[in-house]
């Protein structure tokens, strides 16, 4: 699979021995920029929220449900991400 494409601009960004400072912008001053948003979020969320062998899984037969799946383990963040 791609890598998606930038879609968020840095605004701000401060690195300090506290760590980094960073300002990010979608656009969304611009209407048609949500809507590309959505598409990119909708487009990428598999590839960030599931694991390698359900990625290879990911068919005709299923799109809709694995990326149901994937939508809902972004969900369940602390129970999925923090074990893996």
């Amino acid at each position: 699979m791609d890598h998606p494409d930038n879609f968020l601009n840095i605004i701000f960004h401060k690195a300090s021995s506290l760590g980094d400072d960073l300002g990010l912008c979608a656009g969304f001053e611009e209407n048609g920029e949500m809507i590309s948003f959505a598409d990119h979020v909708m487009k990428w969320l598999p590839e960030f929220a599931l694991n390698h062998s359900e990625l290879n899984e990911i068919g005709r037969h299923n799109a809709m449900r694995m990326t149901k799946k994937s939508s809902a383990n972004c969900l369940q963040y602390d129970e999925i991400w923090l074990t893996r």
